[in-house]
């Protein structure tokens, strides 16, 4: 498994990725943020993941099925996994 000072090494933005992640699940857990059932963009009922466009804003989030998510975010198809380590390599 990879550490976290071996992440940030690799990914310049992780601690702000973190920071964002932690920031919605707090949210979640209180009762503040609420996780919608249809995604806003296909319009399909799925499993709805948070979307950050901006991580130095970790509370304005997007929420996408995955596949939309992953629209968002062009580069994520062209990375490789390092499926031992569990990271990936630009």
């Amino acid at each position: 498994m990879t550490t976290h000072a071996e992440l940030r090494k690799l990914d310049k933005n992780f601690d702000m990725r973190v920071r964002s992640k932690e920031a919605v699940i707090r949210l979640l857990r209180n009762g503040t943020l609420v996780r919608p059932t249809t995604c806003p963009k296909c319009k399909k009922q799925a499993s709805i993941e948070a979307h950050h466009p901006d991580y130095s804003k970790p509370t304005e989030i997007v929420w996408l099925c995955h596949k939309c998510h992953m629209n968002e975010h062009p580069k994520c198809r062209s990375l490789r996994w390092d499926r031992e380590r569990r990271i990936k390599y630009v």
